[in-house]
């Protein structure tokens, strides 16, 4: 939790998201396609990528593309443009 509230300002909203997982490895992959940048999708150590940074796995299970995931992340995210897949879905 910590480490969330570093990531975050004290104005931002943080919502719960069900999400598709073709659109979470989507939307990893495109921030994850070259350096970091500001918007770069983070997660915790049960998604994995492989080396084409697709991701393989979601909480150490193989990614289900149409199960539904809950995904934890700041509003602002799903509409911004950071993760294009994201905004457009």
């Amino acid at each position: 939790l910590e480490t969330l509230k570093q990531e975050t300002k004290s104005d931002e909203k943080i919502a719960v998201v069900p999400m598709p997982g073709w659109l979470l490895a989507e939307g990893i992959h495109h921030t994850h396609s070259g350096g970091p940048i500001p918007g770069w999708i983070q997660y915790d150590e049960g998604v994995k990528q492989d080396d084409q940074n697709r991701v393989t796995h979601v909480a150490d299970a193989p990614l289900a593309n149409n199960r539904i995931y809950r995904v934890a992340t700041k509003v602002s995210d799903l509409t911004n443009g950071q993760s294009p897949p994201w905004t457009k879905y």
